[in-house]
C-alpha cells in the first residue's frame, strides 16, 4: 500500500500474480491464476475491487511459432482470450 499524498487516508495498492510454471502446460490457466492472484491481494490489502486495474505482463511462454514452439501462435491467442475473460468474470461476479 502507497500512500501518495501525505495525511490522506486514501492510498494505491500494487499487486502481482506469478504462475510461470502454469505456462508450461495451460497459458489459459497460467494468466487467469496470475490475475486471480494479484486481484486477490489488493482486495486483501484493502483495495476496492471497482478501482482494480490490470498490466498484463505475464511471465510469456514463447508466442513465436518454431521447431522448440510449435503452438506459439495458440499460446499466445490463450493469453488474449485470458485476459477478455478473467476481466468479464470479474466484472459479472463469476468465482473464477
Amino acid at each position: 500500500m502507497l500512500k501518495p499524498v501525505y495525511g490522506s487516508s486514501k492510498g494505491v495498492t500494487v499487486t502481482h500474480g506469478i504462475c510461470p510454471r502454469v505456462g508450461d502446460w495451460d497459458t489459459y490457466n497460467m494468466a487467469q491464476c496470475a490475475v486471480d492472484e494479484a486481484f486477490r491481494s489488493h482486495i486483501a490489502l484493502g483495495g476496492d475491487p471497482e478501482s482494480a486495474s490490470v498490466l498484463d505482463n505475464f511471465c510469456w511462454p514463447d508466442p513465436v511459432k518454431s521447431a522448440k514452439t510449435p503452438d506459439g501462435e495458440y499460446k499466445l491467442a490463450q493469453l488474449v482470450r485470458t485476459c477478455k475473460g478473467v476481466d468479464q468474470g470479474y466484472r459479472e461476479g463469476y468465482d473464477l
